[in-house]
């Protein structure tokens, strides 16, 4: 994906500039649009206190491309789980999770996706976050997935289409079921024009070689062997719970918890203990 310097856009009304230009120029104003959807709109770095517990993990980078994912292992004696963060995140977000796990002896890799975290490159999307994955499950050997949101949308990916391990477990908390879903709610926040998403449709199946429409985790996961749980909000704002069923159906040895009031994030110690029974089991 040619990379396209978005500092350039006038710092007022970017995307009027970039509706503006479709009319004109809309390969252009295509890519300028799809670059946007794969900018991270957050800085979410590591606090000092964050600092400390990555400190205690055995760190390594793993080349991927042109670029180098940052990677977090806590080594232990048991099955090997690979964790998978969501969109504007990082690695910290399994904190409660690491420490159960530890606790039961579980050998523990966290990943921070492309352009998030400590891991380079300047955009993310779910292709380049699945190929990450799939270098370090390569080498890591992982028995267990854990992927939230814009991770389980990557992880069903790799696992399901792309890579040559198979694993025993898969966990997807507030995955996205189609990458369609993703593209509406960005039109909607930046208020991207009809002429504009058109573009977009037209350079993403030009440089992926799909459709939008054509990249769903409820396809993904029905080549996974492996058993999985997907846990939902039912009141989830990001992705409509009818995806977790989209998956859950598509998904012949899966089990799904919809859960009530804990939104998109599913930070709960419900949540905690349910994942680390499912990988006890």
């Amino acid at each position: 994906m040619k990379s396209i310097n978005l500092h350039s856009l006038p710092a007022e009304k970017p995307v009027e500039y970039i509706n503006n230009l479709a009319l004109s120029n809309p390969k252009l104003a295509g890519e300028m649009a799809l670059q946007l959807f794969c900018t991270p709109s957050a800085d979410r770095a590591y606090s000092k206190r964050e600092e400390v517990i990555l400190s205690e993990s055995v760190m390594k980078r793993y080349k991927v491309q042109d670029f180098e994912v940052q990677t977090y292992r806590w080594p232990g004696e048991g099955k090997r789980v690979l964790l998978m963060h969501g969109w504007d995140d990082n690695s910290m977000r399994w904190r409660p999770i690491i420490s159960l796990l530890k606790s039961e002896g579980f050998d523990i890799l966290a990943i921070d996706a492309p352009a998030h975290g400590k891991s380079g490159n300047k955009i993310a999307h779910g292709i380049l976050y699945a190929a990450s994955s799939n270098v370090v499950a390569e080498d890591y050997k992982p028995d267990i997935v854990i992927a939230h949101s814009f991770g389980g949308l990557a992880a069903s990916y790799n696992f399901g289409k792309t890579a040559n391990q198979e694993i025993e477990k898969m966990i997807l908390l507030a995955a996205p079921s189609e990458l369609e879903t993703s593209f509406k709610t960005f039109y909607k926040n930046y208020g991207i024009s009809e002429v504009t998403q058109k573009a977009v449709a037209k350079v993403f199946a030009d440089l992926f070689e799909f459709d939008i429409n054509c990249f769903a985790t409820s396809d993904f996961v029905k080549n996974i062997s492996a058993q999985g749980l997907i846990i939902h909000d039912e009141m989830d704002s990001v992705v409509p719970l009818s995806e977790a069923y989209d998956i859950h159906r598509g998904w012949s040895e899966s089990e799904l918890m919809v859960t009530q009031n804990l939104g998109h994030s599913l930070q709960a110690p419900s949540i905690f203990h349910k994942i680390l029974d499912f990988c006890c089991s």
